[in-house]
């Protein structure tokens, strides 16, 4: 009982924190690369493409928060989806040419995403039957 509320906890503050993060950035598009003073995206719709992911990724975790059982199956989508995102991050801080203001933008929410996939992959494991 403990592991479960637990659980549903953790499932609880990572879909907050996707909606924390992908709401108020959508709604920052247009003036972030002045904000963090870099040049425009040539083509913003694909940030938009990914911030509606992040979104519906902490409306899928609040839903699993809620109904843990029967979203189960889900969790292994909810890892991936945070372990690779750190892993493209790195890939691109390593290998393309990124501002240096958007890699420190952008730095602590990918350690953040990071430990929640690892915590993700934890309550997959004990949650197996």
């Amino acid at each position: 009982m403990v592991r479960s509320v637990l659980h549903r906890r953790i499932l609880l503050a990572g879909g907050i924190w996707n909606l924390a993060m992908g709401i108020p950035i959508t709604l920052l598009v247009p003036w972030l690369p002045a904000l963090l003073k870099i040049e425009e995206p040539r083509f913003p719709i694909f940030i938009y493409f990914n911030l509606m992911t992040v979104t519906m990724f902490g409306f899928v975790a609040l839903t699993m928060a809620r109904h843990l059982a029967a979203m189960r199956p889900l969790l292994p989508v909810l890892v991936w989806s945070k372990v690779l995102t750190f892993g493209v991050f790195i890939a691109a801080v390593l290998w393309l040419p990124m501002p240096r203001e958007l890699t420190e933008f952008l730095a602590g929410g990918m350690v953040v995403d990071l430990i929640l996939g690892l915590l993700y992959w934890r309550i997959w494991v004990e949650t197996k039957a």
